[in-house]
């Protein structure tokens, strides 16, 4: 039904209240707002995914995509709450409100926008939308109403909807206090000025102005964000008085990690940071190596991309059932029967981790974790190996908190100190450990050196490697429990090959201390059949996909959508090396993909890939190339190089025919590639390629690649 004229409009079970609404939407994202609302009339929530991976644009992903909900949906409603949300836009938090509260009341000034939330919402019958500017409906709203009010990427604005006041963002503040239960929470989502990302070489997320925010806004900024002291001040002078800060990873509008003052990250844990998907950024720093200093020193609060504020005005206020929740990590990029959210939980008894499943489908893989916890225990009974207890509570699998460092602290300590003989002692009990009773058909392919505690009940200070060795283990986090036998060293080349792909350097490190260059000497130490560490690579990416079943992850998608990663020259130089050694690259091993579909290759349809560095100048990527690409064309640098083509796959499987179909503008001597131009590039015919690996439709590549740069005058003597 639908009666503009008589101030009200019903989609489905949505009611939209026009009551004060100006009778025209003042700000608009243009054409794209039509398209989502086709998007969300035609098609079912659980088909948006494929939207976002057929468009790959920006706006749709980041009003579509269900990591939106993530920011809110691990808070612990018990279905009786009544919320506010205000600026709920294209309803990407509604739903996940909808579902865990009795009632929700959102305010947007568009209608346009509220159509799309109330088309995608429509068999809800619990959401309400009144349309029209914040600074007019709030007159109208009850008081002392709201267990929770909502501002998720919200306050920053406050300047332009209340551009009247002198202090707008502590006017907005104090204004919605008012409309609070006594003990209702307000709960603001907004990018920190100072955030690491920021100095890293991204730009300010609303000026798209490099360092923006970092100089404070120089100039006329009614759009502005607030550094944690600034923030906490702001909320404190609105009289507020139980104030939370939480910190979202890589940032609020996609969170995958949420941690507090409570419960702060693994810096290894921290490695989403290439995430610029509406605007080129450059990249100054490693964002996780700056990440492990800055939560070593307890500053994380300070340099967190953004942050998670729950703010009450009593004081103390306790959550529902006496539990807190410290952190969350959302294991949700995965195929439905395997996205699981992991949650800290602060109770009167202690801490506690537990694992919940995102989906129903994936009620049956927590529900297995018990026996998971039966099974190994009874393999490593009287041995060194403790398997962290679980058991099932309502459909969610409950851990004992575990205290100590894991294994992986303390091999990253013994490269850090030079300790190769400590390094290969700790690594040779790994493997002596894992061995134990090998042949029971109970085994985690998951006990890698991060999921392992050490001296959980001897100790809880920093053991060195010889201790170490001698100490209890726990393991931890064993969802991937198989009923199969594993041999020591069948889990040894998978937990080596983790931990050097989670920081390329160890690999690095560890070479240089051994004196040895490359894998096989990396095998020949730990007495490894040759070969083995690839093996295991490739027995990750199966793993991979099968965990993922064809959903793209968001950095793979991040490179398709083309955004430019720029490192700047000096960086990749070394400023002590003769001139004529040094290459006149911008960057080395800035990979940019074009795809030709009957048009030809242009640069809008080019987009730069995000590359995986296994060190030594070899790196990885993948690319999903559509059925309508005609011709590839892959720039593998912006600079004179020599490149080896090491690998290259389709569907996982290992083929020749891109060396052999190789058509290029560089030199072809055996396996290597020169190339004298600052343009270099390789191209495939990918119709003979589709015919002769009889492949159809679409195809999923994934290459590896060596280069190192050629100096620019030797580059002139080639030409």
């Amino acid at each position: 039904m639908t009666d503009i004229s008589g101030k009200k409009e019903y989609i489905g079970k949505v009611l939209l209240d026009y009551s004060l609404y100006p009778g025209e939407d003042l700000y608009s994202d243009g054409d794209v707002e039509d398209e989502l609302l086709a998007v969300v009339k035609d098609r079912e929530p659980g088909d948006y995914q494929d939207v976002i991976e057929e468009r790959l644009d920006w706006p749709t992903l980041y009003h579509l995509s269900d990591a939106r909900g993530n920011i809110v949906s691990w808070m612990p409603f018990d279905g009786t709450e009544k919320v506010l949300e205000i600026g709920a836009g294209e309803g990407a938090v509604t739903g996940a409100l909808s579902d865990g509260c009795a009632h929700v009341t959102c305010i947007d000034l568009s209608r346009k926008r509220s159509l799309i939330n109330a088309w995608r919402h429509r068999d809800r019958d619990n959401i309400e939308i009144k349309v029209g500017n914040f600074a007019d409906i709030e007159k109208t709203l009850p008081e002392g109403e709201y267990d929770y009010i909502f501002l998720i990427g919200v306050l920053e604005y406050a300047g332009s909807y209340l551009a009247e006041e002198k202090e707008p963002f502590l006017e907005e503040l104090r204004r919605i206090r008012g409309h609070l239960k006594k003990d209702g929470r307000v709960v603001t989502a907004i990018e920190n000025r100072l955030g690491m990302k920021y100095f890293a070489g991204c730009r300010e997320d609303h000026s798209a102005v490099y360092f923006d925010g970092i100089e404070d806004y120089p100039g006329d900024h009614r759009v502005r964000t607030f550094s944690r002291t600034a923030l906490e001040t702001l909320f404190e002078a609105a009289g507020y008085r139980d104030i939370r800060f939480y910190y979202p990873y890589p940032d609020y509008k996609l969170m995958n990690q949420l941690s507090s003052g409570e419960y702060l990250p693994d810096a290894d844990m921290l490695s989403d940071n290439l995430r610029n998907f509406d605007n080129d950024r450059m990249l100054l720093f490693d964002e996780k190596k700056a990440y492990r200093g800055v939560i070593r020193d307890g500053l994380y609060g300070i340099f967190a991309n953004s942050f998670l504020v729950l703010a009450g005005t009593q004081v103390p206020q306790q959550d529902n059932d006496g539990v807190r929740i410290s952190g969350v990590r959302f294991s949700t990029e995965r195929a439905r029967e395997y996205r699981i959210v992991t949650e800290f939980h602060e109770t009167a008894d202690g801490r506690v981790v537990v694992k919940r499943p995102y989906t129903a489908e994936a009620a049956a893989h927590t529900a297995g974790m018990e026996e998971a916890y039966r099974c190994l225990s009874e393999r490593f009974e009287g041995s060194q190996i403790r398997i962290c207890p679980c058991h099932i509570a309502d459909s969610r699998a409950v851990f004992e908190w575990q205290e100590g460092p894991t294994l992986q602290n303390i091999l990253d300590r013994c490269l850090a100190e030079r300790d190769a003989e400590g390094f290969t002692a700790i690594v040779r009990e790994y493997e002596k450990r894992l061995s134990f009773n090998e042949e029971a058909e109970a085994s985690d392919p998951d006990m890698t050196f991060g999921n392992l505690i050490v001296g959980v009940s001897d100790t809880v200070d920093w053991p060195d490697a010889a201790k170490a060795a001698g100490l209890g283990w726990t393991a931890i986090d064993y969802e991937w429990f198989e009923k199969k036998a594993a041999s020591g060293q069948t889990m040894l080349k998978r937990a080596l090959q983790v931990y050097f792909r989670q920081d390329p350097d160890r690999r690095k490190r560890f070479l240089s201390l051994t004196g040895k260059d490359s894998d096989a000497g990396i095998e020949e130490i730990f007495g490894l059949e040759a070969g083995s560490l690839q093996e295991a690579k490739e027995e990750e990416i199966r793993f991979q996909q099968r965990v993922c079943a064809g959903r793209t992850p968001l950095g793979q998608m991040r490179a398709a959508f083309g955004k430019k990663v720029s490192i700047p020259r000096e960086l990749t130089e070394n400023a002590d090396a003769p001139a004529a050694r040094k290459t006149s690259a911008d960057s080395l091993g800035t990979v940019q993909v074009y795809t030709d579909t009957g048009r030809g290759y242009s640069e809008e349809e080019s987009f730069f890939v995000d590359a995986v560095y296994q060190g030594e100048g070899e790196i990885t990527f993948t690319l999903k190339v559509p059925e309508d690409v005609k011709r590839l064309r892959i720039d593998p640098a912006l600079c004179p190089c020599i490149v080896v083509l090491r690998e290259a796959r389709i569907g996982g499987k290992t083929t020749d025919v891109f060396r052999r179909f190789l058509s290029c503008n560089g030199i072809v001597h055996g396996t290597s590639i020169v190339f004298a131009t600052s343009d270099p590039a390789m191209e495939w015919d990918l119709k003979k390629i589709r015919k002769k690996e009889k492949c159809q439709g679409a195809m999923d590549l994934r290459f590896t690649i060596m280069m190192s740069g050629i100096p620019s005058e030797m580059a002139a003597l080639i030409e």
